[in-house]
């Protein structure tokens, strides 16, 4: 049987997290939300899954690659309107005579229960066709209304024939309708629903606790109700209190004390005189010095304070902060370039000073300039981001969209101009296009998000495969590409594609 996963990854009640990470790689515990239903359909030997993608397609791409490390085979399918996953399914090749699974990536239903249904019993599981899948709802024992989980049984006539509603709203009104109707059949399972950020501490807490059944942590425990992954660093005098988690290569610093219901993601770095309860804490994040966590989750410089329903971010950077990087490796990388940067310069000075001072007597005044942009990668609210000014020729700004040899004259109105900025550190020689203030905040949220992470460049892939002629999607589909396979050989050969077309342009 195949499956197809809607993994649309945003949901307005996981703000303001899932703005940075996307709810499928959630960590539940010691993997994402994504790897537990992955793992749960290999067990039901469902092994080719198509996946409905909407938020950071790109990172949930990169996390489950091709399958091959389960015995699987996945696809991809990106959805420009994430209430359409279902009507989606429609479009999408599959055999006629066939069921196939689909679910969703917010709900994590009983794969222990799945096992029974479709491989003890699978004369059962024929004769049920259609199928949905409905939730308990704990603590709601006398409720008798529907709660379809998201997942269910379906196949290419069915959705044909009967789901010809717009939207997954109606799609879901259309499939209880026909379920009260008698024209599909329902099953009963116990799920994990992560919508908002309450469920997720939920959840957590429950699988800690042990009353998922059908979710194990993947390692055996340390002492009972206590769990620590492979390369931690813990000083002598660290107070535990489990149930809790601690992630791999972590470090947790003396006179700390963590738990009960702690989830500590990888990459960690807890120091000295913390205090952490009831608190989830996502990989790659710092917490400062004598910080008192509870009831909250942090994801590198956003706090959320569950209990009174508030979040901010911490611009102190010894309070909390991202561990993303070595930073010896990061300066090195930097360093390089601004070296490389400053040979460049020194070689073109020459056309530097005779474009210099032909603007100077034709302008008659001084046609340096500069001009104010954030300065990325930053994260944190608009009112918290920082500037830098790059400098250009006077006409820099101002290129003519079909002049053949734009990529020539931004050459020397602007990247010869703008490798002084590159010398001083405040930019890099190759990145994402330079934005002000007001054209990020005018870019779609995915797209803004995306952009913030990534670092600003002289040169840029839109450029190297387009030029200046390129509409919103193709600029889009460049930078979305960029932020992922980043890279020096990327970067180099973004210098080599840039040069080969202006060099053509030249000629012609």
């Amino acid at each position: 049987m195949k499956a197809y996963i809607v993994a649309t990854g945003f949901f307005e009640g996981l703000k303001p997290i899932v703005e940075h990470h996307p709810q499928p790689l959630f960590p539940l515990v010691d993997r994402p939300v994504i790897q537990h239903i992955v793992e749960g359909l290999v067990e039901i030997n469902v092994k080719e899954i198509d996946f409905l993608l909407f938020h950071y397609p790109e990172r949930l791409e990169s996390f489950l690659g091709d399958g091959k490390r389960w015995g699987c085979s996945f696809k991809y399918h990106l959805l420009r309107n994430p209430d359409t996953a279902i009507e989606k399914l429609r479009t999408l090749p599959m055999p006629d005579d066939s069921s196939f699974l689909i679910g969703d990536a917010t709900v994590i239903p009983d794969f222990k229960f799945l096992f029974n249904f479709f491989i003890c019993d699978p004369i059962k599981l024929i004769e049920s066709l259609p199928t949905i899948f409905t939730g308990k709802k704990r603590g709601d024992l006398g409720n008798e209304s529907i709660n379809w989980t998201g997942w269910a049984i379906l196949n290419q006539p069915f959705i044909d024939e009967f789901l010809n509603e717009k939207g997954d709203d109606g799609c879901q009104k259309k499939l209880l309708q026909l379920y009260e109707e008698g024209s599909i059949c329902n099953v009963t399972l116990d799920s994990i629903e992560i919508k908002s950020l309450s469920d997720f501490s939920v959840a957590n807490n429950l699988i800690l606790s042990k009353h998922f059944p059908f979710i194990m942590v993947s390692r055996p425990e340390n002492d009972p109700g206590i769990w620590i992954a492979r390369n931690v660093s813990i000083h002598p005098a660290v107070h535990f209190m489990p149930p809790l988690y601690i992630g791999e290569n972590s470090q947790i610093g003396a006179n700390t004390s963590i738990g009960p219901n702690v989830v500590i993601g990888s990459d960690c770095f807890l120091d000295e005189n913390c205090s952490v309860k009831e608190s989830w804490v996502f990989p790659g994040s710092y917490v400062g010095e004598g910080l008192d966590l509870k009831n909250s989750i942090i994801h590198h410089r956003t706090l959320v304070n569950l209990e009174i329903g508030t979040s901010f971010t911490v611009t102190d950077d010894f309070l909390l902060a991202p561990l993303r990087e070595n930073p010896l490796k990061k300066w090195t990388k930097k360093l390089f370039g601004r070296f490389l940067a400053f040979i460049a310069f020194i070689a073109v000075s020459p056309i530097f000073l005779i474009i210099y001072f032909s603007l100077l007597i034709w302008e008659k005044k001084n046609p340096l300039f500069s001009k104010q942009y954030v300065r990325i990668p930053t994260e944190g609210t608009p009112e918290t981001w920082k500037f830098v000014n790059v400098f250009s020729f006077i006409g820099g700004d101002d290129l003519k969209e079909n002049s053949k040899r734009q990529e020539l004259y931004y050459l020397f109105l602007r990247i010869i101009p703008g490798l002084i900025n590159v010398i001083r550190g405040d930019i890099s020689l190759v990145g994402l296009p330079l934005r002000t203030k007001q054209e990020i905040l005018e870019l779609p949220a995915d797209w803004r998000s995306a952009y913030l992470k990534c670092k600003a460049g002289l040169f840029g892939e839109t450029m190297a495969v387009h030029g200046f002629i390129s509409n919103i999607d193709e600029q889009c589909a460049c930078e979305m590409y960029y932020t992922v396979a980043s890279g020096f050989w990327c970067d180099v050969n973004i210098l080599k594609r840039y040069f080969f077309r202006a060099l053509k342009n030249f000629i012609q």
